[in-house]
């Protein structure tokens, strides 16, 4: 005859085992909602890099929005989590309890709450994001000369060192495109670029003291 042997497991070992996929959700959807504010913080630290278009705004302040609730709901999840588990070990305790019962049911509703809203605040984002990749890519180039001398600023930034463009030295138009010149801090280096009209798209950049 062969023993059988039974593993009971305590009742916040069941917890753990049962919800363990939920506080991974937690925690992998707060890592993707704080890279998205970190890209963001990236754009919006940087004047030049903020569309100018309200079809372009729009869709990534929903985003930044819902990057937000996601790191929000996500966090608050896992503290709800925390809690719940503290509940359960007080049950274990003294089961009869019907405050303590009521405060179960109540912190186990509301995970599902906090990661029904990560995901529905995700979803949402990921359909921002779409858009504005959407409209970036097939919409037609904004030209003129406001255009042109933002693009010259982006492409002064980006050079090495990322030198700040502290004034417009020269600009005029040279058959098919626009010349632009910035004076920069912190070491007066002027940058010459050479934006097409037509395309607003760089063409050279030259620097020179």
């Amino acid at each position: 005859m062969v023993d059988t042997h039974i593993v009971h497991f305590s009742p916040v070992k069941e917890v753990v085992e049962r919800e363990s996929g939920r506080f991974e959700f937690f925690k992998q959807m707060l890592t993707v909602g704080l890279g998205g504010l970190a890209g963001l913080a990236a754009i919006f630290t940087d004047a030049d890099k903020i569309p100018d278009d309200l079809l372009l705004r729009i869709p990534l302040g929903l985003f930044a929005l819902c990057a937000l609730v996601v790191v929000i709901a996500c966090a608050d999840g896992i503290s709800v989590y925390a809690n719940h588990l503290r509940h359960v070990k007080r049950a274990e305790v003294d089961p009869n309890d019907r405050n303590l019962q009521s405060k179960l049911t109540q912190s186990e509703s509301s995970i599902l709450n906090h990661a029904k809203a990560a995901m529905a605040a995700s979803w949402v984002a990921a359909a921002a994001l779409t858009f504005f990749a959407g409209v970036k890519l097939y919409q037609q180039p904004m030209v003129g000369a406001d255009a042109a001398m933002r693009t010259a600023r982006k492409f002064v930034i980006d050079q090495p060192g990322n030198p700040s463009p502290k004034a417009l030295d020269h600009f005029q138009a040279s058959g098919s495109d626009y010349l632009i010149t910035y004076v920069t801090d912190p070491n007066g280096v002027k940058y010459t670029v050479r934006i097409n009209r037509e395309t607003n798209k760089l063409v050279e950049i030259t620097p020179s003291q």
